[in-house]
């Protein structure tokens, strides 16, 4: 019975899955049921595949710094992975070789071009790559960088030193298990054919990267790109060992796994005079009218746990069952996702932490529904007797107790 619970058992609407193999399945299955893991935080706004989402929880747990993006290989633009950061205040330089590609987003992202976004028509290569940062001033530390080039990223990943991303994104070869090393050889010329030969294994990446001063932090499901983090921000906010091993995932992109949200993109929908931040008028409004739909009835949040004793700087689990009666679905599946998070308050009241970890939810809670997750904690360093406050939040927007009445749920915790 265990074998049988697949990603098939864990995705409403996956069948006839086609598998590279049930032993990733059900490695992907733990971890999609981990919080600290990346793969249950995957979501498809303007995303290839589940990028928008993995990327959104990486800066919520490293914070941002100039909100900057690097990304080359991204097609006419509709579908990358700093789309959805436009909408989000973001400005960045995009960089596609093919020249019918850089004139479709010349017109479908005329009302952002030269103002959050520049767009540089040529291929790249390990002979030009930093010259072409260093032309749209980008040098030093960006927030982002996004490496899809279908051959040659190892390499030029590998000569990249002018500028240094807090979060590097780079497709990997997902047919080499994660104990493999494998790079193609560089190609200045090579034009991906459709075959197996292209990019490098997980496991060289990982090596790479390391020598760079950065940690692999995990993988999405579709086993496709790597995610990475620079070491000095990675602060045991990631899942460990930070290896190959512990967060591959299979090239799963022949499967019937599939992301999509909503129509298809056919123009980049920031218009012209937008502000492109979250304070636009448009945001405002959105807001307005989320907060009066949860005026509509109650959210309610239960556990089973009655309490939680750990030791100082341990983790430990708690469930939270969490039902929604009020107009307003929740959802960890936007651009400002709901998230179960929690508070800790010493015995005097004071709140010690603030921000805790965060936890997805499983699925949209439509009104009337309702779902159980296990969320993760980190106990005080201090010995003592703390409360657990577990909330909702609505993430670059507010906490649920600021709009919603009796939503806390205490939940007693002992440092020992």
């Amino acid at each position: 019975m265990f074998m049988r619970r697949n990603l098939t058992s864990c995705i409403p609407g996956l069948s006839n899955y086609t598998t590279p193999g049930f032993y990733w399945d059900i490695k992907t299955y733990k971890h999609i049921n981990n919080p600290k893991y990346l793969e249950s935080y995957g979501a498809k706004v303007y995303s290839q595949n589940d990028e928008d989402g993995i990327i959104s929880e990486i800066f919520r747990r490293i914070g941002c710094s100039d909100k900057r993006f690097i990304e080359f290989g991204v097609s006419n633009g509709l579908e990358c992975n700093s789309h959805c950061l436009l909408f989000r205040g973001w400005s960045g330089l995009w960089i596609e070789g093919d020249s019918s590609s850089y004139e479709q987003i010349c017109t479908k992202f005329d009302s952002v071009i030269n103002k959050n976004l520049l767009v540089h028509n040529e291929f790249i290569t390990c002979e030009n790559v930093n010259q072409i940062f260093l032309q749209y001033q980008f040098e030093g530390e960006i927030d982002l960088l996004s490496i899809d080039v279908d051959g040659n990223d190892y390499h030029i990943f590998n000569k990249i030193d002018s500028i240094s991303p807090r979060v590097v994104v780079i497709e990997y070869n997902g047919k080499f298990p994660p104990d493999v090393e494998w790079i193609m050889e560089y190609d200045p010329t090579y034009c991906w054919n459709g075959t197996d030969k292209h990019g490098a294994s997980l496991k060289s990446l990982e090596k790479l990267a390391g020598l760079k001063g950065y940690q692999l932090v995990g993988t999405n499901a579709i086993g496709v790109n790597a995610f990475f983090v620079r070491k000095d921000l990675a602060n045991r906010k990631f899942p460990l060992p930070a290896t190959s091993e512990n967060l591959y995932n299979p090239m799963r992109v022949f499967s019937n796994l599939r992301f999509q949200n909503s129509h298809p993109p056919s123009k980049c929908l920031i218009a012209a005079t937008s502000e492109n931040s979250d304070n636009s008028t448009g945001h405002q409004d959105f807001i307005y009218l989320y907060k009066e739909e949860l005026k509509c009835g109650e959210i309610k949040l239960t556990s089973e746990t009655t309490s939680l004793t750990l030791s100082a700087r341990e983790s430990g689990c708690f469930s939270v069952s969490v039902a929604n009666y009020s107009k307003a679905s929740l959802s960890s599946f936007n651009p400002y996702p709901v998230h179960i998070s929690y508070h800790i308050d010493n015995t005097e009241g004071d709140t010690i932490l603030n921000d805790g970890a965060r936890t997805a939810l499983p699925y949209v809670l439509y009104s009337g529904m309702g779902c159980s997750v296990l969320c993760s904690v980190e106990a005080p360093e201090n010995p003592g007797s703390y409360t657990l406050r577990v909330t909702l939040v609505k993430e670059q927007c507010f906490w649920f107790e600021d709009h919603v009445k009796d939503i806390i749920l205490p939940i007693p915790l002992y440092v020992e």
